[in-house]
């Protein structure tokens, strides 16, 4: 199996394991609790304060710790492990809150007959539940509780949070606990940032989730309940939302190596990952990371990452899945369509229209995603809407299709983001 760390650490020489802004927010904050995880991530986790017995030792102690770690550089693959084949082996003395509890497995969250959720032999609910918010961003699989590594972790304290330390996240997840207290103690005041669907208003008890977003709109805050209070299905809702915005807030955990991706593909294609879930699995992380670096880095190069994928795996039936958690294929389309050459394209959609029942929802949809291409483009790509040729081959393939009403669906979308772009470009579009 393959190991991939999203999480580039720096080498102990170059002195960049921590910034200079979480120094001296750590110097300037002795004797509080400053958080556990990973400084350097780019997503923020911010919990309420609570009273735990169990973890007062460990939160006493918190700023010194920070302190060492600051003064030997310490990494992930120095701290010593907590649990070690499923049995404490650590205590207050060997606790880091770069890495807390080491070694403790994510294990089985059960109900007793009372009703009460209790973890067996492994970590409290919450910290289960942030593993599986994060599980589709971990390049090896584990059955240890390591999402410190993609996020750092701390309580709301309105003081602590206005260091500059914790202005430099771009993606943040805060946890309320009720909507009286998200008037009261509300991050997204301290980070300045703007209630994305206007003035925040008091919903029904049954609304769970608030987003807000910086003015310069490049950071993110999303506030739910505590995750140990969510249902099953608002949890795996802010699963999605993470996934949906991971790759446009949070740089640091996209991989950008296309042949460390081209081998997961390869491994995809050979059948190494036997259960169905396992291969789902793989497929996001897989397509989810080559979107992103379409997206944000490097359309060309990357858009012939997806078509190596696309001929090693077109012939598998997961490839087009309808039902797949995630919308790698429609969104990386457009993208591809407006970079690579028309004769591709053709290929592309041809064999969508011949393999996949549902193949004109789909490519309807990614008419519409072209029209609004070039607004999430990567800079460095100045074509503002697809290709005459492109287009041209697109309308060829779509009037051979033998239903007269599909036939009839894609082509006027065709036409319809012909009309979008005259509308748009005026003189300067081309066909």
């Amino acid at each position: 199996m393959l190991h991939i760390d999203p999480i580039s650490l720096p080498s102990k020489s170059k002195d960049m394991e921590y910034s200079v802004d979480f120094k001296n927010m750590v110097k300037a904050h002795q004797g509080k609790f400053i958080g556990y995880g990973n400084p350097n991530a780019p997503v923020l986790i911010i919990v309420p304060k609570i009273d735990d017995d169990r973890l007062s030792v460990y939160n006493v102690n918190n700023s010194c710790q920070w302190l060492k770690n600051i003064e030997n550089q310490t990494d992930f693959n120095d701290v010593k492990d907590f649990f070690y084949g499923g049995e404490q082996v650590g205590d207050e003395s060997t606790f880091n809150p770069l890495f807390p509890f080491k070694g403790q497995r994510d294990v089985i969250v059960k109900k007793k007959k009372n009703g009460d959720v209790c973890c067996i032999d492994g970590t409290c609910r919450s910290w289960h539940r942030y593993q599986y918010v994060f599980s589709d961003l971990r390049w090896d699989l584990t059955d240890k509780i390591e999402f410190f590594k993609y996020a750092f972790y701390t309580v709301f304290d309105e003081e602590l949070i206005k260091e500059k330390f914790f202005h430099n996240f771009s993606l943040f997840f805060y946890a309320y606990q009720s909507i009286t207290t998200l008037f009261q103690y509300n991050p997204s005041k301290v980070f300045n940032m703007k209630h994305l669907f206007g003035e925040l208003e008091v919903r029904s008890r049954d609304h769970t989730e608030f987003m807000f977003q910086s003015w310069d709109c490049d950071s993110l805050l999303i506030a739910t309940l505590p995750y140990d209070r969510l249902s099953n299905a608002d949890l795996k809702h802010t699963k999605f939302v993470l996934e949906s915005n991971i790759y446009r807030y949070a740089d640091g955990l996209i991989i950008k190596d296309d042949g460390l991706i081209r081998k997961y593909i390869d491994m995809l294609a050979t059948g190494e990952f036997k259960d169905i879930y396992s291969k789902r699995l793989w497929y996001s992380r897989v397509f989810n990371t080559i979107l992103a670096n379409i997206l944000r880095f490097d359309a060309y190069k990357w858009s012939k990452t997806w078509i190596y994928a696309f001929h090693k795996l077109k012939d598998d039936k997961n490839f087009y899945s309808p039902d797949k958690d995630f919308d790698s294929v429609i969104d990386a389309l457009p993208s591809i369509f407006l970079v690579t050459p028309k004769e591709t394209v053709r290929e592309i959609v041809s064999d969508i229209v011949k393999k996949n029942k549902e193949y004109y929802s789909l490519l309807i949809e990614v008419i519409d995603r072209c029209d609004s291409t070039r607004w999430h483009m990567n800079e460095k790509i100045k074509k503002r809407y697809i290709p005459k040729q492109t287009y041209q081959e697109l309308m060829d393939v779509f009037s051979e299709i033998k239903s007269t009403d599909y036939k009839t669906m894609l082509v006027g979308k065709l036409i319809w983001l012909k009309y979008q772009y005259r509308k748009k470009f005026g003189k300067t579009f081309e066909y």
